[in-house]
């Protein structure tokens, strides 16, 4: 017969099991509880019974010995949720042949350290750095040294401890770090001061005589960020600048005006990216790479171009000297492409360069969008149309004066909306010659160009335009835009024309050998063209009479049936 509280007696039996489990785990988190309070108690207490200030002697000597500059500690406590050692200030001083004030100046640093040896032998294991927000100033002298360059050279250069002999203490760390620092970058004497913040330095395995691991971050003015990523080491016994290294470098959005690594005055700018792999031995750096660049022009009066210019690009560079050498430079914008090669100096002076440019055959129609970022300005309401443009040009002297000179070649396009016929209508019997139109078509175009934030001078002007003739001559193109031009044109059916006015009117015989001289002067977006009395030996108008009526301008007026 079945047992009526079967059913009840099981239940029971699982409600008994079910509690016993909840207080046996209830006690074990009790338990945990407990345990961890009193750890967070202890890591709380410790520090009382721990004198941190007494280490701070030796944490300063050892720096000092190892850096080769006066270190300076504030009040060192024990943090044990930190992982160590807290100072709330941290001084380096600097080189007093640079600065009376300090190289490095700290809100805190850390010293991470191992936690058993410190409690219970009061032995001081370090095993980490951390500076938190620094205020670094690097200088660089006259003499393109920096203030840094000797900083842990002493130590890098100690020789190897004989046997038996206790060796000299040297900072070696398995992590050294250097978060949210701002970095001033100088020149003496005294120049302008460039401010780099948010600067982020990680180092692994920290030593001045063994390579050692690193990755440097930081935000540049204007919006830009810098990467660089790679290894180090050793340190060189002579000057640090000089150590090894290995790393790969990313800049974006820089702009360099901004940044502060070129003067607005040079006109170059832009938005840059890079991408590069920079290596260094201790005596050459090369850095090879690619940049594109966004926004870009090239002339103080040019806008930028709505065209991406990348660059391919090796250089290797002497430390000792300051000097490089472009090794690869191709250069691409749409379908437009050239080359560049040559040298360079980084002084602290400031930047030199002396480069080749060779663009052959380039297309005018890719060639469109890149003409303002130059300053090149067309007549209003017209623009080039078909043919190419070759340029064989030097870039010459410190980057914000430079000189770029060299031939250029415009063969087969069209002024397109722009009728030079139509502007030569204007100057006494050229208005016979027809052919009009709505545009200007273009045989060849020679100039020697001489670039300067002066002017643009055009020398040995050599063009060939069929509906009309050829023209020789000179001329200058100031920053404004003004023109001022002086040519020698051999219109098609005006061959005697000079002679027939100069005898004319008794004048000197002119040595334009039947070429009509013509001044070019307004604008380049307006210019405007009339005879050059004077080179056909006529004389100049008379001072406040525009009009020239001192000129027998009747027989002018006969002769051109005007």
């Amino acid at each position: 017969m079945a047992n009526p509280n079967q059913g009840k007696f099981n239940l029971d039996i699982s409600k008994l099991q079910a509690t016993a489990v909840g207080l046996a785990q209830n006690k074990r988190a009790r338990l945990v509880a407990g345990v961890v309070a009193a750890v967070l108690l202890l890591l709380a207490i410790l520090p009382m019974f721990v004198d941190a200030n007494k280490f701070v002697p030796q944490i300063e000597s050892q720096l000092t010995t190892s850096l080769g500059r006066p270190v300076k500690l504030g009040n060192l406590s024990l943090n044990l949720f930190a992982g160590g050692l807290v100072a709330n200030n941290l001084t380096i001083a600097d080189d007093p042949a640079y600065s009376s004030q300090p190289f490095l100046q700290a809100k805190s640093l850390t010293v991470g350290v191992e936690l058993l040896p410190l409690l219970f032998s009061k032995q001081l294991h370090v095993k980490k750095f951390e500076v938190v927000e620094p205020s670094i100033q690097m200088i660089e002298n006259a003499q393109g040294k920096w203030n840094f360059s000797t900083i842990g050279t002493a130590t890098a250069a100690q020789p190897a401890t004989p046997a038996g002999q206790a060796a000299t203490p040297a900072l070696s760390v398995d992590t050294l770090n250097i978060s949210n620092a701002q970095l001033t970058i100088q020149t003496l004497p005294a120049g302008s001061a460039h401010v780099y913040d948010k600067v982020n330095i990680a180092v692994k395995n920290f030593s001045f005589t063994t390579p050692f691991s690193f990755t440097m971050t930081a935000e540049l003015p204007a919006g830009g960020k810098l990467k660089l990523d790679g290894t180090a080491g050793s340190i060189n016994a002579t000057d640090n600048t000089q150590t090894p290294l290995s790393a790969d470098l990313t800049l974006t959005h820089l702009e360099p005006v901004g940044a502060g690594f070129l003067a607005a005055s040079g006109g170059v700018d832009g938005v840059l990216d890079v991408a590069a792999q920079l290596k260094s031995d201790g005596k050459v750096a090369t850095l090879t790479g690619k940049v594109t660049g966004n926004k870009m022009k090239f002339a103080a009066k040019g806008t930028p171009t709505s065209e991406t210019v990348t660059v391919d690009f090796a250089t290797a560079y002497t430390l000792a000297s300051e000097q490089g050498q472009i090794t690869q430079g191709n250069i691409h914008a749409g379908n437009v492409a050239a080359t560049v090669g040559g040298s360079y100096l980084l002084a602290p002076a400031g930047t030199e360069v002396h480069l080749a440019v060779n663009a052959p055959g380039m297309s005018v129609d890719a060639l469109q969008t890149l003409l303002p970022a130059f300053g090149v300005s067309l007549p209003s309401g017209s623009g080039l149309k078909g043919g190419s443009l070759s340029a064989i040009l030097k870039i010459d002297g410190p980057v914000g004066k430079l000189v770029i000179a060299g031939p250029i070649d415009l063969r087969n396009t069209t002024l397109a909306g722009f009728s030079l016929a139509s502007k030569l209508g204007s100057v006494p019997g050229i208005n016979k010659l027809g052919g009009g139109g709505s545009g200007t078509e273009i045989q060849s175009l020679h100039a020697d160009i001489v670039m300067t934030p002066a002017q643009l001078a055009t020398k040995n002007i050599n063009a060939v335009v069929p509906a009309l003739g050829s023209a020789t001559g000179d001329g200058v193109i100031y920053p404004d835009n003004t023109l001022d031009y002086k040519m020698s044109a051999k219109l098609n059916g005006l061959g005697q024309l000079v002679g027939s006015i100069s005898n004319l009117l008794g004048g000197k015989k002119s040595s334009n050998a039947g070429g009509i001289p013509l001044i070019i002067k307004g604008t380049t977006q307006s210019p405007s063209f009339s005879l050059d009395t004077s080179a056909m030996g006529l004389g100049k108008p008379s001072a406040g009479n525009s009009s020239g009526s001192s000129l027998p301008t009747g027989k002018l007026k006969g002769l051109f049936g005007k």
